[in-house]
């Protein structure tokens, strides 16, 4: 799937300083960030956009640091150039390990680091430079320099936990984890997730504890036993899995996927320790029945995007409103996977269950069936 990615350059903006900040960060962006990030992604789907606050005509006035969040919030990489340590760079550096943005750290070559992130990875660069020679030899060197970090960041923009930060070291995640997405990935993964897993795995000899009870076809069902579920035999469970098909959209959240899932799927129950859990069986190609879930709790996402809008009442199908939705539904399901890896003690359960989203679906795949209900746009 090919990705339109950001990255925004953030340093000294006073022509005070050096060279001058608009020639410095103009020097950054043109002559070693652009150029290293079209060698990490040539042969790729993937594409970057590189800008740093000069493109966006935020040279002056009140509203400065506000477009400046706004953009660090929308970028997928920052770089920090840490030059004459700024205070106003240090403010927008903190702003960017709060978010867990993948963030390279620069400064020119022969002045100090600060304290503040001597324990972190800060490249020297060479860009207060006159002569046409000497600047190609410092751009080849500051490419150099940071392939390696950029490359890390570039794999990272859909993982904060590849992160070191001192935020994320300290909380152990970003502050936008506080997010709803998070807790409620966290909520589903307690109260659905292990005991339906549990129910799943739990057995003495050849004997389950728990009964999974599993719908007629409705191809083939007799008059009146269509909604009569009956218990499998341990037979029919041996590799029972749970597929969870996360919705690409929040709306489709919303919805009551009953009348829809019963025409393709089979009504499922998993007897618990607490509760009957609901949710679908399917047969894959093989012949093998899989139980799927849509998690329907990820709408309480949805005040979390409507807060982060640069405008109150943004249109929900705006292409602003829909990147946002996106980096939500990506940080539901990176915090369900992260549960799926953490708090399961081993992999016999962990194998049990798989995260999709609705969009990853191919035509090719099992569940392609599932796309008429959650349509990947």
């Amino acid at each position: 799937m090919a990705r339109q990615l950001t990255c925004f350059i953030i340093g000294p903006m006073g022509e005070s300083e050096g060279i001058g900040s608009r020639a410095r960060l103009t020097r950054l962006k043109n002559n070693i960030v652009r150029p290293v990030l079209e060698t990490i992604t040539a042969g790729t789907t993937d594409s970057y956009e590189v800008k740093s606050p000069f493109d966006l005509g935020l040279e002056g006035g009140n509203a400065i640091i506000r477009d400046v969040i706004y953009n660090i919030d929308r970028a997928d990489i920052v770089v920090a150039d840490l030059t004459n340590a700024n205070p106003n760079v240090f403010y927008e550096l903190g702003i960017t390990h709060a978010l867990g943005r993948p963030c390279v750290a620069v400064l020119q070559e022969g002045q100090p680091i600060q304290f503040d992130v001597n324990a972190y990875r800060v490249f020297r660069i060479n860009l207060d430079i006159s002569d046409a020679g000497s600047a190609d030899d410092a751009y080849a060197h500051g490419q150099t320099a940071l392939t390696p970090a950029l490359k890390a960041a570039h794999s990272a923009t859909d993982d904060w936990s590849r992160l070191e930060n001192p935020v994320i070291d300290y909380y152990h995640a970003p502050m936008t984890y506080v997010s709803p997405a998070s807790a409620l990935a966290d909520g589903y993964f307690s109260n659905f997730v292990r005991p339906v897993v549990t129910s799943l795995t739990q057995r003495r000899g050849n004997d389950y504890f728990f009964d999974v009870s599993v719908g007629a076809d409705l191809a083939t069902a007799e008059p009146g036993d269509e909604d009569r579920l009956e218990a499998l035999s341990a037979h029919q469970r041996t590799g029972l899995d749970l597929e969870i098909v996360v919705p690409a959209r929040i709306e489709l959240a919303k919805h009551d996927y009953a009348d829809d899932l019963r025409a393709m799927a089979r009504p499922a129950s998993v007897e618990t320790s607490g509760r009957a859990l609901t949710l679908w069986a399917y047969p894959r190609s093989d012949g093998q029945l899989c139980l799927v879930d849509i998690p329907t709790t990820m709408r309480g996402v949805e005040p979390a995007v409507d807060r982060r809008m640069r405008f109150r009442g943004t249109d929900h199908d705006s292409e602003e409103w829909r990147a946002v939705e996106k980096q939500e539904v990506d940080r539901f399901v990176l915090a369900l996977r992260t549960n799926l890896k953490t708090r399961f003690d081993s992999d016999r359960f962990r194998r049990r269950v798989t995260v999709t989203r609705s969009d990853q679906i191919e035509r090719t795949d099992d569940l392609a069936w599932i796309r008429s209900v959650l349509p990947a746009g």
